[in-house]
């Protein structure tokens, strides 16, 4: 079932998207716990080398990551934690830390067989990184992971949507309103392609399952945040918050007409005002031409 609704969301989006490369994977992973395996490696491999061909890094590591997993799947360790470190290096290179972690985690399930001590560095890692973005879910997993090679694990707690950048904070915003893609990037003046790009993030941080989803979420939570905001608002607009800084206003007007006319006196005692020398004249074009 879940392999083909993402087959047919897939026939929606353009092959070269972001989105629907982070589809790609998740169809990879899906027709590999289904046991299709060899279909869901010869999936990857062409998501890898679509990356290489229209020179898309993201692209390239998922590529990289859901062939490590197929590999994982075959028994292919070795091969399987060559690609995960590929995908590793491009992650990190985009400053992706939720798939940074994520690789972390699938690359240390490859290694625990044989390098034990290596498998759980990474795994400390991993779970380090999902601790600071508030990933709770890929928390759990990797700290059972650790658990289950004989390793304490202890969970900090979720962070809840303090793990999105400000520019992501907009997105779900928007996605709250019930736009879409071209019509964020219209209002973000971002490419449709970075908007993808935010739009995958939000989903993965937060761990949530579609657009609608993610238009809850912001509802929910982001509508709290402007109550609050307004309340701060009511009360900085209050009568006597206003009465004080109209006061506020009036002696700082006052103070920047005293200034002009203070100014004013000393170009005249100069000879003319700055305009009329050529040094400031000409350094202010020069700023103009920059």
């Amino acid at each position: 079932m879940a392999s083909s609704l993402l087959r047919r969301r897939l026939r929606e989006l353009e092959e070269e998207s972001l989105e629907g490369a982070a589809l790609v994977e998740l169809l990879t992973e899906a027709e590999i716990a289904q046991g299709a395996v060899d279909e869901g490696a010869t999936r990857a491999e062409r998501l890898a080398e679509l990356g290489s061909r229209v020179g898309s890094g993201p692209i390239v590591a998922r590529g990289e990551r859901a062939l490590g997993r197929a590999l994982v799947a075959t028994g292919d360790l070795a091969t399987a934690a060559t690609h995960l470190e590929r995908a590793l290096t491009a992650f990190g290179r985009l400053a992706m830390p939720l798939e940074v972690g994520r690789t972390r985690l699938l690359l240390a399930r490859a290694l625990a067989e044989g390098e034990r001590e290596t498998a759980i560095t990474e795994g400390r890692a991993a779970l380090a990184c999902f601790e600071e973005l508030g990933a709770a879910a890929y928390a759990d997993a990797a700290a059972a992971f650790l658990r289950s090679l004989g390793v304490k694990a202890a969970r900090a707690g979720p962070k809840g949507i303090g793990v999105l950048t400000k520019r992501e904070l907009e997105v779900l915003g928007l996605l709250g309103e019930g736009l879409s893609n071209p019509d964020i990037a219209e209002r973000l003046f971002l490419s449709r392609k970075t908007v993808e790009h935010h739009v995958a993030s939000v989903l993965s941080k937060l761990e949530l399952s579609g657009r609608g989803e993610a238009a809850a979420y912001a509802v929910r939570n982001l509508d709290m945040e402007r109550r609050s905001a307004a309340k701060v608002g009511d009360l900085t607009h209050a009568p006597g918050a206003r009465a004080g800084k109209a006061g506020r206003d009036d002696r700082e007007e006052t103070r920047d007409e005293r200034g002009s006319d203070q100014n004013a006196e000393r170009r005249r005692a100069r000879g003319g005002h700055w305009g009329e020398h050529r040094g400031p004249a000409g350094s202010a074009g020069a700023l103009r031409r920059l």
